[in-house]
């Protein structure tokens, strides 16, 4: 096994300066530091993050929180790994969403057990309170994504708002009046996209709530019930049965593009035409969404950009000798992508 000590006699330098050199401190000369860098290259050597980590150096190692690993995340992670890699850090990613608060609980606390330096955090509202109360006092710096708790000092939100306001001004001037949405059945981690979405259309009239004529799946919000779906394959079950009952809304509105895709299957088989007959409109901006024929009305996420500006400003809070005096945050904006789905309402 390669070790420090080996490395300091091949180059002639102390064990202590090996050491800080590898850990990226400053101060060396710049011929030193590539002697250092190319011998711990040449002999394979590969530090121990947890080791140095307890040895009170930093791990150069951060922990990555989701939810899910569906094509927008599975970007944005993309995006840390090549901003981590090049500063020679080491991403350990872990996946929530077990819909079992403990396991939740615990992978948090399994980041944190391998010290790592710092930790990105998508999308907190799928978290159960015990994980998030763990990463309040994680006693690293934190930087959410998306969306954040009101403690939150480093945070790279995703506002979406704005969005929602154009496709139901859109909506409304195609002469919408019947407009259904259908969530998941559990749908914590989309709370701040289908809570607004919801309020928006009650407030311009046109949100359409379960038919008992459709005899489809429900969950409660408020008073009234939505129609709601735990996978793709239901979804088009249950648009398919939505569409053979005949007086169906003018337009279905879904949380993601697969469940929007498996719709428009739907109507396609069912003979029923996108958009003269039913608006279909999805969210996430899937790869595959313009694709679709015809192509797919969506929101595009920046989850990419968000991801790279969380992993930027978690490294400068890592890197920082004192803790960040004030709260550092940025906000990017969702946008509505016009595709052939969404049309005028039928008559």
């Amino acid at each position: 096994m390669i070790t420090l000590s080996v490395i300091a006699k091949r180059t002639g330098l102390t064990k202590t300066t090996v050491s800080r050199i590898l850990n990226h401190h400053d101060g060396y000369p710049r011929a030193t530091r590539d002697r250092v860098l190319k011998t711990a290259r040449e002999l394979g050597y590969t530090p121990n993050p947890l080791s140095r980590a307890l040895a009170g150096a930093r791990s150069m190692s951060v922990g990555v929180l989701i939810n899910s690993l569906d094509p927008l995340l599975a970007k944005a992670l993309q995006a840390i790994e090549r901003h981590n890699a090049d500063l020679g850090c080491r991403s350990y990613v872990a996946v929530t969403g077990h819909h079992a608060p403990a396991m939740d609980a615990d992978t948090v606390r399994d980041l944190l057990a391998r010290r790592v330096d710092g930790l990105l955090v998508d999308n907190d509202q799928a978290l159960p309170a015990e994980a998030r109360t763990l990463l309040a006092e994680a006693g690293v710096p934190v930087v959410y994504l998306r969306t954040a708790p009101r403690h939150a000092r480093l945070a790279v939100r995703i506002e979406r708002r704005g969005a929602i306001k154009a496709l139901v001004s859109r909506l409304k001037a195609l002469g919408h009046q019947r407009v259904a949405y259908v969530r998941a059945a559990d749908e914590a981690a989309l709370a701040s996209y289908y809570k607004p979405m919801l309020a928006e259309l009650r407030q311009a009239g046109m949100l359409e709530w379960q038919d008992e004529r459709w005899g489809l799946p429900t969950v409660r919000e408020g008073a009234d019930a939505v129609i709601s779906a735990d996978h793709v394959q239901e979804v088009y079950r249950m648009v398919s049965q939505l569409l053979q009952v005949g007086d169906y809304p003018t337009a279905l509105l879904f949380p993601d593009d697969e469940w929007a895709l498996a719709a428009l299957a739907a109507a396609r088989d069912c003979r029923v035409a996108v958009p003269e007959d039913l608006s279909i409109v999805g969210h996430d901006g899937h790869p595959l969404a313009a694709l679709a024929s015809p192509a797919l009305t969506t929101f595009h996420e920046p989850a990419a950009e968000a991801a790279l500006l969380g992993a930027q400003l978690l490294q400068q809070a890592i890197g920082a000798e004192q803790p960040l005096a004030e709260r550092a945050e940025h906000t990017l904006h969702a946008e509505l992508v016009s595709g052939g789905t969404l049309g005028r309402a039928r008559t």
